[in-house]
């Protein structure tokens, strides 16, 4: 695990709100979704599927399944497009199974207790997947 710098970037996506618990039916329902829309999208920088947090507030999750774009242009009514800021990130990459993906970022949290190291409070984080091999870069926005 380390610190890194992500400059910003630009995402096209489908937005999904949920409690925790409902996130577990919720996001495959999502992604499916969002597979099927993901031809729409133009400009887009690779086909890496995004999951971003974009926030936690009383006990909901705002997040949003999305790919990286250069431009935003005009959409489909279910997608949003908007402009990821800069900022320090808790980075780590993990290889395996997608349903290890919330036990890897446990162990970023307990990282970045052991190392006192301040994350968002709005629980902003990043999972690039690389699907094909894998391999998920994780990232956790620090304070």
């Amino acid at each position: 695990m380390e610190i890194i710098k992500k400059d910003d970037f630009l995402v096209v996506g489908l937005k999904v709100k949920a409690f925790e618990h409902e996130l577990f039916v919720k996001m495959p329902k999502a992604y499916d979704k969002f597979k099927l829309l993901m031809h729409t999208i133009n400009y887009r920088v690779n086909n890496y599927i995004m999951d971003i947090c974009l926030h936690k507030r009383k006990n909901i999750y705002t997040q949003l399944i999305c790919v990286e774009v250069t431009h935003l242009t005009p959409l489909k009514e279910v997608l949003v497009g908007m402009k990821i800021p800069k900022g320090n990130y808790l980075y780590h990459v993990y290889q395996g199974e997608v349903q290890g993906i919330y036990q890897a970022f446990v162990e970023m949290y307990d990282y970045a207790l052991e190392n006192k190291i301040q994350l968002d409070k709005d629980e902003f984080k990043i999972e690039i997947h690389d699907e094909i091999n894998k391999m998920y870069h994780l990232y956790i926005r620090l304070v």
